[in-house]
């Protein structure tokens, strides 16, 4: 079998890392692949790992615009792939405009076009109206494909439901998480007592559906509970309203900038080095597709109090406390709670890290290539 991999819109962030994670050093003999031919811009080829079995296409379009790379999928594509020989072709940006003689498998990896809920929260502008737009090019997408591949439970739910997908032409293929995350769940863990500083940690991009000015506005609660508190905010500001948002809740609630700290520029690659030093972590997040960052805390051995909406739950399970991500009072009534109790908060490390174990890249990726291969075979 010969796999085509159309990663036109595949530039950075979660995509970016998936596809250098899946093509590294990939057992494709024992599937059944003789080749892979990954079709991409220029930029997003040169982080995939080289190899003689992995073949790296671009060209002008693909290292243009949306509009432009669009326009290669419906016109250049599919004589592409005839050209090339292509029996099966991955979709893991999740948008395919182009031909689907060839067999199609898509990927899910954004969650926002499925929940009307958080996308209202941006209002009739821009980024409402481009959201609705690739939710129309997204459920096409599924529709037409052979079959379409989630995260998690809660996304294959949610979206076969609502675009009234069989169920069964699909399949659940977590991400795995980097193993420099992994810190031995063992370590000798500070304790908390009456009056230490207690430092928390929120990771994310500042955006609508990430809530920061609530955990600001929560951990001001909680001081005034009397809790010794410094919350450090990492992520860069993506969203203008989002950002406004932010310096609003900072300007009320820590106007002599006592306990707020908001790193911008800590690029991903060092942003483990953040977990370290932090004795709780906080996820506010009420939209996710495959809440990565959350994970990644589990894999760093640190109680987390997390969202309970989306697939939260399902990830993080019984090993942390959850909170409504739009009530401020409800998370500072959760960090009084564990704090008092270290006990919990022991057992609260050591449960996350154990339920991150089984998320490796090498399980993603056998299960992967092994579903790639059962889809070909059906066809």
């Amino acid at each position: 079998m010969k796999l085509a991999i159309e990663a036109s819109n595949i530039v950075d962030g979660g995509g970016l890392n998936h596809l250098r994670e899946l093509l590294d050093k990939p057992d494709l003999p024992s599937n059944e692949i003789t080749q892979i031919i990954i079709w991409s811009s220029q930029k997003t080829l040169d982080s995939i790992p080289d190899s003689s079995e992995i073949i790296k296409k671009t060209n002008s379009w693909l290292n243009s615009g949306k509009l432009k790379r669009f326009v290669w999928q419906i016109l250049w594509s599919n004589g592409e792939f005839r050209k090339n020989s292509i029996d099966l072709v991955f979709v893991p940006g999740g948008i395919y405009l182009g031909s689907y003689a060839i067999p199609v498998i898509s990927m899910s990896q954004n969650m926002l076009l499925y929940e009307w809920r958080e996308m209202a929260r941006y209002g009739f502008s821009g980024g409402f109206f481009r959201l609705f737009f690739l939710f129309f090019l997204q459920s096409y997408t599924f529709r037409k494909s052979a079959s379409v591949l989630f995260l998690t439970n809660y996304a294959k739910d949610t979206i076969t439901r609502k675009l009234k997908l069989d169920p069964s032409k699909s399949a659940v293929i977590p991400h795995g998480i980097n193993e420099r995350f992994s810190v031995n769940h063992l370590r000798n863990k500070r304790s908390i007592k009456t009056g230490d500083c207690i430092h928390l940690l929120y990771v994310s991009f500042i955006g609508m559906y990430k809530h920061q000015w609530k955990v600001i506005e929560a951990v001001a609660y909680a001081r005034d509970m009397g809790y010794d508190l410094k919350l450090t905010l990492v992520g860069k500001v993506v969203d203008k309203k989002a950002g406004l948002l932010l310096q609003s809740a900072i300007s009320k609630f820590d106007p002599d900038n006592k306990f707020v700290i908001h790193k911008i520029n800590v690029d991903y690659d060092m942003v483990h080095r953040e977990y370290k030093d932090a004795d709780i972590f906080i996820y506010a997040s009420s939209c996710e597709n495959m809440p990565m960052i959350l994970m990644e805390a589990m894999r760093s051995s640190l109680p987390i109090i997390s969202s309970n909406f989306g697939p939260m739950p399902e990830i993080l399970a019984d090993a942390g406390e959850y909170f409504d991500p739009t009530n401020a009072k409800d998370l500072a009534k959760k960090i009084d709670s564990i704090v008092k109790n270290q006990n919990r908060l022991c057992e609260m490390a050591d449960m996350a890290y154990q339920k991150s174990l089984p998320f490796t890249w090498k399980n993603t990726q056998k299960l992967t290539f092994s579903y790639f291969k059962k889809v070909y075979k059906e066809f």
